[in-house]
């Protein structure tokens, strides 16, 4: 709930470096609490949580648009990887 918190504050749209982030605060917290510790709990529930939350808005943006959720993952991958996906909307 902290990392979704942390990305509703103002701060976390005017960082102007990583650390700046309260997200990316929320994820050093768990990551130094994990090597304090000796283990990964807190980034594996971060990441955990992550998945959950994009999965439940991939599923909703799936469902709003009409369409199969696999067009919505090809569609990310278009906007934030090297190219664009087979089967994308945004293929040539």
């Amino acid at each position: 709930m902290d990392l979704i918190r942390a990305s509703f504050e103002p701060a976390a749209k005017t960082a102007r470096i990583r650390t700046e982030s309260p997200v990316c605060q929320v994820v050093i917290r768990a990551a130094e609490a994990d090597l304090a510790a000796g283990g990964a709990h807190n980034v594996n529930m971060l990441a955990a949580g992550v998945g959950v939350a994009a999965a439940g808005l991939t599923a909703w943006l799936a469902q709003e648009r009409n369409v199969d959720a696999a067009v919505i993952i090809a569609d990310f991958g278009c906007a934030f990887g090297p190219g664009p996906p087979e089967g994308s909307r945004f293929g040539s």
